[in-house]
């Protein structure tokens, strides 16, 4: 038994004595306070959110990135956990491809703007760099995918939380956003 653990700690050893791992690791807080309202209606208002995240490398052609936030509020209190920019980066020559959580803005700034789950590539020619992409909205918190049609839409997304319905008031509107970009 001592021999086959001295043989697996041994490989192990001289595996990772030649492999070199690059991770990067870190944690941000944003904090916000305000004191508002006169006499008996006076009020501390308290938001943050922590965000820790962590990155690296995927072989030669690869980078992955992950991070979540962890919102806090007092009126109401509430602790509101999400998942922000998580994605698969691999690119190949002349040929880039990313997959997952991840930050996208129209041409204008005027249709779509922030965290979408999706897919992206690009391919730099000689006539230019040709893109296609592939988002939805659905799944995002609705402060973080900026989309809004409708005039309803925009109300919904500029209100507050309702913790007794979860579900309906926290998510982003349902839109499937489609690009194809060329640039010359």
């Amino acid at each position: 038994m001592k021999k086959r653990q001295i043989t697996i700690i041994s490989l192990l050893i001289f595996h990772f004595s030649f492999s070199v791992f690059a991770y990067d690791i870190g944690l941000t807080l944003d904090q916000e306070a305000a004191y508002s309202g006169t006499g008996s209606d006076a009020a501390l208002d308290y938001k943050s959110i922590v965000i820790p995240h962590v990155s690296g490398l995927l072989g030669e052609s690869g980078e992955f990135f992950v991070s979540a936030g962890l919102n806090f509020q007092n009126h109401p209190w509430a602790v509101v956990p999400e998942l922000l920019q998580t994605d698969l980066f691999f690119g190949f020559g002349s040929v880039d491809f990313r997959v997952g959580r991840m930050g996208y803005t129209d041409t204008l700034g005027f249709i779509a703007d922030g965290l979408f789950d999706g897919a992206s590539a690009t391919f730099d020619t000689d006539a230019g760099i040709f893109g296609v992409g592939a988002w939805y909205a659905g799944f995002v918190c609705k402060r973080r995918a900026n989309i809004e049609m409708t005039e309803d839409e925009y109300v919904a997304n500029n209100s507050e939380i309702d913790y007794g319905d979860f579900v309906g008031t926290y998510f982003a509107p349902r839109r499937i956003l489609a690009v194809l970009d060329w640039e010359h």
